[in-house]
């Protein structure tokens, strides 16, 4: 679940204080000497002389609040200080060490409110974060060089007004400006030298790796801005029952800026070794590939500027019609109009900004009704449709990305082509660039589809006994139209890995698509929920078993879906969070003498896997020989596994994972004999079991050197932290 609407804590005539200090010293936590993600191409991890790595945690937390003038002005603040360092164990050029990924996080609130009159109240606000991770990507998938940093942080102002015209109509206003910043670096910010890749052992050197498939650059400064005015109405009405009205608009103004690029404008793509065959004999037989990337700027970098403006509109009736029977109808509007570079896109509207224009109507309907007329029996549904309207992200998407040049290694002089010269050699590829990738226009009178997700839910719940409650839920939800770009201009041959042509000989070797939401882009999701809720006595009970089918050609927005045409067909299966079995459990007991003891644990089926292979012609894509969540197994004969018959592909999946957590909670106030404070101990242990078994396999195959079926990551040691906490 996501948190979309909170109320934050606010003083009141009284002072409160609640502070607490979280601490996990290394010895309270387990140390599972298992290696990150590690390469066959670097050897076995075996016998590691160095001490196991170890694991930290710090987090003073204090808050406050109370009157500046009592009954009319309130103060909230609050200040947390997170100090996190994790070791990880690394294996890779021969040498066994722990890497230290050390996260330090800063939180900051302070809220205001006043109340003038009985009927008036303001609430202003004002919140910081910060946040800073070292050696932020912690695998043996990069060496030190190549690790990455991240700094981020922001600050938001919130401003809310409410007025009681009567005791039946509420007006209300929020409304606030949101500044963020994100900047992933190399962690050595070197922006001069030169990365290398070796494809066939998935390991990233001497500088940092690309942000992601579709961030090309190593290195991306992002600044975000969003203005927000949210005004409604509420209200309650007689007639046919009794109505709770609400109606109001939503307006979002988001300014997304990007500042991306690669160290030393080059990167290398190797295969087995490091090619440098300028300075190093006899390393040309891993050279594979060179990209050379170009932006807009001196040096290579990419500046790009997005912005959406996001309209909302709605109205909602929570209609009692008797004591058995409640209906909650309503409907909502939302537009969205993107806008991308002012010197990057075409003319639609005039001022060469606009992108286009996205609309959608979400009805929304949900009943409860009481069967048999005691509230102990409920039957409940719902329908509803949620449009996304496009955002920043989207909008950026719609920009060009840095232009890369892609050539593969001639083996006949020993060098690489200069693929920079006009016009571009034959045996260069160009992906990005100015016109290389768009999203058709659409005016407002037209507006283009949105991603929309259909839900319908109907569930029966049942007190059982005083305060506790069983229920049984059916969920069906259809997420449809999900962004995707389809190539426009390359030709592929019939396996999908060699490109024989384009569709446009004048932009021969580049490739082109068009961002849209297309319709054959959906994933559905189909689920039966048992559980039961209750406290009954001393007991505090939440439990639950999922059965659920995630299913779709799409995983998530730009996902490589109709990026190749002729791997279409293989998309069509279980998506990466399909979790057949799912088990949730949290019980705890109160007892007579102030000890809270409780349980959490969480069981859950692997999730899919997709054996894959590198694509010869474009790097950042992957090539499937068979449809999505399946692989050809290995023969037990020939100990090889077998591409060319369909009839063996084989599901397959991640391990399944359980996980067991234990808290004690004691006040302390009643040993100290403090009245109207309370000062809880409490204990927390994270994987109880201490379960090292391994939480993820690779699912890609490479002809030497294969990691396919190999752990790439295990599960986090136990690890156990004290918490002290006092309240007034």
């Amino acid at each position: 679940g996501m948190i979309e609407n909170a109320v934050t804590k606010t003083g009141g005539n009284d002072f409160k204080v609640d502070t607490s200090f979280t601490f996990n010293p290394t010895w309270l936590s387990a140390k599972n000497n298992f290696p990150a993600n590690q390469p066959a191409f670097f050897n076995g991890f075996v016998e590691n002389p160095n001490p196991a790595p170890a694991t930290s945690f710090y987090s003073p937390v204090f808050n406050i609040g109370g009157p500046i003038i009592k009954d009319q002005l309130w103060f909230y603040a609050s200040y947390q200080q997170n100090f996190s360092n994790r070791e990880n164990a690394i294996s890779i050029l021969g040498q066994n060490y722990n890497r230290n990924t050390e996260t330090t996080t800063t939180l900051g609130r302070f809220k205001l409110t006043w109340q003038p009159t009985t009927k008036d109240r303001v609430t202003v606000g004002f919140n910081l974060d910060r946040n800073v991770i070292n050696n932020d990507d912690g695998t043996s998938s990069v060496t030190d060089q190549a690790e990455t940093r991240l700094n981020r942080g922001g600050e938001f102002g919130l401003l809310n007004y409410t007025h009681n015209f009567t005791d039946s109509v509420l007006f209300s206003l929020e409304t606030g400006v949101t500044f963020e910043e994100s900047d992933q670096d190399p962690q050595s910010r070197d922006y001069t030298t030169p990365e290398h890749f070796d494809i066939a052992q998935r390991i990233a050197q001497f500088n940092a790796d690309s942000i992601s498939i579709d961030q090309q650059g190593n290195f991306v400064h992002e600044s975000k801005y969003r203005i927000q005015f949210d005004p409604s109405l509420s209200w309650t009405m007689k007639g046919l029952g009794t109505h709770q009205m609400k109606a109001g608009v939503q307006y979002n103004w988001l300014i997304d800026r990007q500042v991306a690029g690669v160290s030393g404008n080059t990167r290398y793509i190797d295969f087995g070794g490091v090619c440098d065959p300028t300075n190093l004999a006899g390393t040309a037989q891993f050279c594979d590939l060179k990209e050379t990337f170009s932006g807009n700027q001196t040096g290579g970098s990419l500046v790009t500027r997005a912005t959406a403006s996001n309209i909302g509109a709605f109205i909602q009736d929570r209609w009692t019609i008797n004591r058995r029977l409640t209906l909650i109808p309503g409907i909502r509007l939302d537009v969205g109009i993107l806008y991308g570079d002012p010197s990057a896109n075409p003319a639609h509207d005039g001022t060469g900004q606009k992108l286009t224009n996205l609309a959608g109507l979400g009805p929304r309907f949900s009943f409860t009704y009481d069967i048999w007329g005691d509230r102990h029996t409920l039957l409940v549904g719902s329908y509803g449709r949620n449009n996304d309207v496009g955002d920043a992200f989207i909008a950026q998407h719609g920009n060009p990305a840095l232009t890369e040049f892609t050539t593969r290694f001639n083996t006949a002089n020993n060098s690489f082509t200069d693929c920079s010269v006009v016009p571009t050699p034959g045996n260069c590829t160009i992906t990005g660039g100015l016109g290389a990738r768009s999203i058709p226009y659409h005016s407002l009178f037209s507006p283009m589809k949105p991603p929309h997700v259909d839900e319908v839910l109907v569930g029966l719940h049942h007190e059982v006994i005083p305060e506790t409650v069983i229920g049984v839920d059916f969920d069906y939800r259809r997420y449809s139209n999900m962004w995707e770009d389809i190539e426009t201009n390359r030709i592929w041959d019939p396996t999908g890995t060699q490109i024989i042509g384009y569709q446009n000989p004048a932009k021969a070797g580049q490739s082109i698509t068009v961002s849209t939401t297309a319709n054959e882009a959906y994933r559905k999701y189909q689920s039966m929920d048992l559980w039961v809720q209750g406290t009954p006595g001393r007991w505090d009970l939440l439990a639950s078993y999922t059965l659920a089918y995630n299913w779709g050609t799409v995983s998530d927005y730009f996902d490589g879906f109709l990026l190749n045409p002729r791997m279409n067909h293989f998309y069509d299966g279980y998506v990466p969070d399909d979790h057949r079995h799912t088990i949730k459990g949290s019980v705890s007991y109160r007892t007579l003498f102030g000890l809270d003891i409780g349980v959490r644990l969480q069981y859950r089926t692997g999730s899919p896997l997709w054996e894959s292979f590198a694509n010869p012609a474009d790097s950042t894509q992957r090539i499937y020989k068979s449809p999505r969540g399946t692989a050809a197994p290995i023969s037990s004969s020939t100990g090889a596994q077998n591409f060319n018959d369909p009839q063996l592909y084989t599901e397959i999946r991640n391990p399944d994972q359980f996980t067991l957590d234990l808290q004690a909670r004691y006040n302390l106030a009643n040993l100290l004999h403090l009245k109207q404070q309370r000062l809880d101990l409490v204990l927390l242990v994270v994987n109880t079991l201490n379960d090292p078994e391994a939480s993820g396999l690779s699912d890609s195959f490479s002809v030497r050197n294969s990691r396919f079926g190999q752990a790439f990551s295990h599960f986090a040691p136990l690890q156990a932290e004290f918490l002290l906490r006092y309240r007034n």
